[in-house]
């Protein structure tokens, strides 16, 4: 076959080449996030190519930044550019630079499902900052393999596109002197063009484009992540400030909506010295647990056999829900009674010292001893520094459990074995205590032990489903052991999830009123304060966990919470749920979902999931007043709520 031949032209024409190769493909690869991680199967091609057209500033900007070295190392005006040393280095800048770029857009295909919206940079140093950080990247590898061979395939193509030109010499004017100016001339050109670029608007004044200009000519909030790029958001993450008090209503308008959220009091029960065994289960949306299962129509699956049995034998909530799609947002929620929507992150955030009033916390001034379990690496996405600061006086890690032989190889210590050390540990811990356990197998790449009761899996290896059979075992183990230990009568037993799961893509489950759905199940063995039963007459978030704990056990001080006591709370009290995904607020109730930009009074959709659960027929409020009604007492709820949390985040007044 005959070689393609390079073609010879000055170093300014093929400069301009190049910066159009690594801009196209950057713009291209945009259709690998369409079909994957988007629901537009539906959506016409001329909706389609809007969001490819829009998407053109954001790839602008972001190619200017990451092309701006290059760029300028091309059209120095000097004479130096056109030797062959510095055009290797300029080889060097280009491929380092855009491979980078096109990889993080590539990348975050596969991890967009995780986040549900394009990556920020405080996740990313999260994840860089992870003690097994290589194998949770050879984990990812081999999971997401395709990402892999994609971003590799598209960077050579790009290395081959970027070589059928060979600079050759720079352009000359008729004199030296004109020579210079013209170089200088175009040199000033291209930089002013490239900081416009980079602002993403055809002026060097006023604001520079923001993510949130995404949301221009979009038919749905979801489709803001299809006209940005990350490599974008990145960037403009780096930017990020502590965060502005929305100002939907005066302070006596507030007050008046929200009067007796500021602390929420003890009953004058005198309080018990119960034990508190909080677990937490990676991904456990409540659609695994076949009793709780709150999709129309679905078939037992038969998954999780012992949840199903203890929560026959507890106190349920049918509607409980998550805030946010993360472990970290979860489990801040839970612990510390307040939401983490995304893209804000406590950990790492300008407010991460703050005072609150978290539930761990409140119980170690009564007394409690507090720990926190979780088999995973020390310093994991930060969560057990979070749990600290949320009142827990120790961690047990991976470190802690100091025996490998169990480890999984990504991300810790398998569920069966900090099983058995979470209820021998606590053996050794004086009461009453707290104690919070997060589990973690049930994360992909899903692997399950070969050596530890390996028969009867209805699932197969490698799928979600069989790793939480497993989970479900392994929670079975810890109550078998935890029941010959002295202190299981006097134990109060709490189980939920982190987040819904997010790996059901195309499924009955895939809708923000299923996979944000997590089981609350309050198991009380000696039947003292919870009998069996089910409360379906309101919903629960998880930043009511706490408050209701605290309620179950008489705590008998003020204190300060997002959340309620969702157990002692009067039936005439509004309370919903607030989840947030992909830029929009779901607020729920038991009856209606309504999504809301977090802006204006209308809602961008009402659903009524009692026959739709689906969420694929919003309601015409237009002509139903009774649902007019509901969504704008709902979104009058929501906006009183963020105002409220906020200003007390950002002025240190989540505590008394």
């Amino acid at each position: 076959m005959a070689q393609i031949r390079r073609i010879s032209c000055n170093i300014w024409i093929a400069t301009l080449w190049q910066c159009a190769v690594a801009f196209v493909l950057l713009w291209l690869s945009r259709v690998v996030f369409m079909v994957y991680d988007c629901k537009l199967s539906g959506a016409d091609v001329g909706y389609m190519c809007r969001l490819m057209w829009q998407g053109i500033p954001f790839d602008l900007s972001a190619w200017a930044y990451f092309n701006a070295l290059f760029v300028v190392m091309r059209f120095i005006p000097a004479p130096f550019v056109a030797s062959r040393g510095w055009l290797l280095a300029t080889d060097v800048v280009y491929i380092i630079t855009n491979s980078l770029l096109l990889c993080i857009n590539i990348a975050d295909v596969a991890m967009f499902p995780f986040q549900g919206s394009r990556m920020r940079f405080a996740a990313i140093k999260s994840f860089f900052t992870d003690s097994n950080l290589g194998g949770i990247f050879l984990s990812y590898s081999v999971e997401y393999w395709w990402a892999f061979a994609m971003a590799t395939a598209i960077v050579l193509f790009m290395i081959w596109l970027y070589r059928r030109v060979r600079p050759a010499g720079l352009p000359k004017a008729r004199t030296s002197i004109l020579t210079g100016l013209m170089r200088g001339g175009v040199f000033i050109a291209v930089a002013a063009v490239v900081v416009v670029c980079m602002r993403g608007r055809l002026s060097v004044i006023g604001k520079g484009l923001k993510p949130a200009d995404a949301a221009r000519g979009v038919e749905r909030l979801d489709d803001m992540n299809v006209v940005l790029n990350t490599p974008f958001n990145i960037i403009h993450s780096l930017k990020d400030r502590p965060l502005e008090v929305p100002e939907y209503f005066t302070e006596e308008e507030l007050a008046a909506i929200r009067p007796d959220y500021e602390v929420v009091q003890g009953d004058g029960r005198d309080m018990s010295r119960r034990n508190v065994m909080l677990i937490v289960i990676e991904s456990g949306g409540q659609h695994w647990i076949d009793r709780l299962n709150n999709a129309r129509d679905a078939a037992p699956r038969g998954l999780m056999p012992f949840l199903d049995s203890l929560a026959s034998e507890s106190l349920v909530v049918r509607y409980n829900f998550t805030t946010g799609r993360r472990s970290n947002e979860g489990l801040t929620a839970i612990l510390g009674g307040f939401p983490m929507f995304e893209p804000f992150i406590y950990m790492g955030s300008p407010y991460e010292s703050n005072t609150v009033d978290a539930m761990p916390a409140l119980l170690r001034r009564k007394g409690y001893a507090t720990k926190y379990y979780c088999g995973s690496n020390h310093g994991s996405f930060a969560i057990d520094q979070m749990a600290m600061m949320m009142g827990m006086q120790s961690v047990a890690d991976r470190e802690t459990y100091a025996d490998d032989r169990d480890f999984d190889g990504v991300w810790g210590i398998y569920d069966h074995a900090m099983a058995r050390y979470v209820a021998s540990d606590l053996s050794d811990i004086s009461a009453p205590w707290m104690a919070c356990w997060f589990t973690l197998s049930s994360h992909a790449p899903f692997r399950v032990p070969e050596y530890w009761r390996t028969d009867g899996y209805l699932s197969p290896a490698g799928s979600m489903e069989r790793s939480m059979e497993y989970v479900d075992r392994s929670l079975s183990y810890f109550f078998e052991t935890a029941r010959r230990q002295p202190w299981y009568d006097n134990t109060l037993f709490v189980i939920t999830g982190d987040h819904g799961c997010r790996d059901l893509h195309g499924t009955v489950y895939d809708t923000p009123w299923l996979y944000s759905s997590i089981p609350m199940i309050i198991y009380d063995p000696s039947g003292e304060i919870a009998s069996p039963g089910e409360i379906n007459d309101r919903v629960m978030s998880q930043v009511d966990t706490g408050a209701t704990i605290l309620g179950l056990l008489g705590y008998d001080e003020p204190y300060v919470s997002m959340g309620r006591d969702i157990l002692h709370m009067s039936s005439a009290e509004l309370h919903y749920a607030i989840y947030k995904g992909n830029n929009v607020y779901h607020i729920i109730s038991p009856r209606l979902v309504v999504k809301w930009d977090g802006i204006g009074d209308i809602p961008l959709a009402v659903y009524d999931v009692t026959v739709d659960d689906s969420l694929e027929h919003p309601v015409d409020i237009a002509y139903d007043m009774d649902m007019a009604v509901m969504a704008d007492s709902m979104i009058t709820y929501a906006k009183a709520y963020l105002q409220d949390f906020t200003q007390r985040l950002v002025s240190d007044r989540l505590h008394r």
